[in-house]
């Protein structure tokens, strides 16, 4: 994915928040509210118990929300930050179908994502010079999506998955002038909750309709490096997270699985001093 992963762009920025170097006091704002829109690298893959992969599912998928910044007072440093992001997309299915008799065959189709993310977390920036600061971050994180497997036809099904994490980690910011930065986020995520809800029996195939599974959590991965300058705002991103097998449910359960999305954020950022 070569236009995603290009730092010919971050590198101007970086240009562009130089020419507009000051030295002197902190700089901080007091809202930061930046409409974005995100282009996401997807992949999604599946394994059997000797954790050979099985299935995998990637493409990309398109996303709009907006994140914001908020400090409590001018002179407290404490802040929260409150993300909301809907995404959808069609991307490319490599796996297969399920006989009768118990027997597989390869099968390749489409399958179609729509999800939603929010997070709500707090935090409090750390100034360690003029310029450079260090923000640990703490809070919650909710995101639904649904998969729709074979987009539509007659040999898939929906899954509906919710989450409910726990947010924690640190940002990075080095600040040029008030209106230009560059930063770099990294963050884990734990899930309190993940529930996976599928319907079998929708598109004719004779299977139960309220399949209820709980993939087993793991500690996720998340990290962002990018800048604002002028009110532009350009990141590149990775998140990671690795599902351990769920328990069966009516004769079915949802294997390891794992989830792989670098992205590009777009946006432009509005602040109040």
């Amino acid at each position: 994915m070569k236009h995603l992963t290009y730092p010919g762009a971050l590198i101007i920025l970086i240009i562009l928040a130089c020419i507009d170097l000051a030295w002197g006091q902190p700089y901080k704002n007091l809202i930061e509210i930046t409409p974005q829109f995100t282009l996401k690298s997807f992949i999604w893959g599946e394994y059997n118990d000797n954790s050979i992969q099985v299935l995998e599912e990637k493409g990309l998928l398109y996303s709009g929300g907006i994140t914001s910044k908020i400090k409590f007072s001018s002179s407290i440093d404490l802040y929260t930050k409150f993300d909301a992001h809907y995404y959808s997309g069609l991307i490319d299915y490599d796996g297969f179908l399920q006989n009768t008799d118990g027997t597989t065959e390869p099968y390749k189709s489409k399958t179609g994502y729509e999800g939603l993310e929010t997070i709500l977390n707090f935090g409090y920036d750390i100034y360690t010079g003029d310029h450079f600061v260090i923000a640990p971050e703490l809070g919650f994180q909710y995101e639904y999506w649904n998969r729709d497997i074979d987009d539509g036809g007659k040999y898939g099904y929906d899954e509906v998955y919710n989450l409910f994490f726990i947010d924690f980690g640190t940002g990075f910011i080095y600040q040029f002038s008030r209106s230009s930065k560059i930063f770099l986020n990294i963050m884990g995520e734990y899930p309190l909750l993940i529930t996976e809800s599928l319907d079998l029996a929708s598109r004719g195939q004779g299977g139960p309709a309220d399949v209820n599974l709980e993939p087993l959590p793991n500690i996720g991965l998340s990290m962002e490096l990018g800048g604002t300058t002028y009110g532009v705002y350009l990141s590149f991103y990775l998140d990671y997270m690795l599902f351990t097998k769920s328990a069966f449910d009516q004769g079915f359960h949802q294997p390891e699985s794992d989830r792989m999305v670098v992205g590009m954020k777009l946006g432009y950022t509005f602040s109040i001093n």
